[in-house]
């Protein structure tokens, strides 16, 4: 139902899902998780999109009606949302470090083919 890397360690018996094995490490991401088990998701109403996150429709929201609010000061392109934003940034300084065992890569593909099986990362998700 949901992958193995999305379980937090917190191990608080009032925030662990009714549902399945699931604990959330506050009220927010347990009230969030459960919507997903109960079909009680926000949905798009100009097309088929769902989401358990409210901030995640709102930015649904953007890309129909194309609103990019946030801007590169080096090349003028403008992007829906901040992490778009901050993502394509280091195109232009060619930063290509994990985050998580600082291992420089030497392209955008490598680093996000590192990200997803960096055992330093998934070693906190456990």
């Amino acid at each position: 139902f949901h992958g193995e890397g999305r379980r937090s360690t917190t191990q608080n018996q009032n925030l662990k899902c009714k549902y399945c094995n699931f604990y959330a490490k506050d009220n927010h991401a347990l009230e969030q998780h459960l919507r997903l088990h109960e079909n009680r998701l926000f949905r798009c109403q100009y097309c088929n999109y769902t989401t358990a996150n409210m901030h995640h429709l709102r930015d649904h929201f953007l890309h129909h009606f194309h609103i990019r609010n946030f801007s590169c000061d080096i090349c003028k392109l403008t992007f829906i949302t901040k992490p778009s934003l901050k993502n394509h940034e280091r195109t232009h300084t060619k930063d290509w470090t994990c985050v998580s065992c600082y291992q420089t890569l030497n392209s955008r593909k490598l680093y996000d083919s590192h990200v997803r099986s960096c055992e330093v990362r998934l070693s906190k998700l456990k």
